[in-house]
Order: C-alpha cells, then structure tokens, then sequence
C-alpha cells in the first residue's frame, strides 16, 4: 500500500473525528502515531485515502504515559 491511511476516532461508531494521518509508502517496519494529546474514544478507524488494498495484521493502541 503506497496510499496514506487516515486515522480516525469515535464514540458512537457514526461520527467520526480525524486525529492524523499515516503515510505508509516505503516502510516495512512497524509504524507509530504518537498524538499531542490524550484522547477519549471507544471506536478507531484506519481507512486508506484513496482507493486502494489495504491490509493491516496488528493495531495496538496504548494510554498515554
């Protein structure tokens, strides 16, 4: 995937709030996304911009420290 995927957080699964983007072109490692600050959110959404194959094996999302 050379397309950069959107990250994106909700409460209710229905609206959702953009918090950053990914660009994954090139990268064979694992990538992080720290955000500036913390966040409340029961639902995250990875979505490619653009239309593309996407797919992710692991997502982990930590609290902040």
């Amino acid at each position: 995937n050379t397309r950069p995927v959107a990250v994106k957080i909700s409460n209710d699964g229905k609206f959702w709030q953009d918090i950053g983007i990914i660009n994954l072109a090139q990268l064979n490692s694992p990538v992080r996304m720290a955000i500036k600050k913390p966040v409340k959110s029961r639902y995250v959404l990875l979505k490619a911009v653009g239309p593309c194959i996407l797919a992710i094996d692991e997502v982990e999302i930590y609290p902040p420290a």
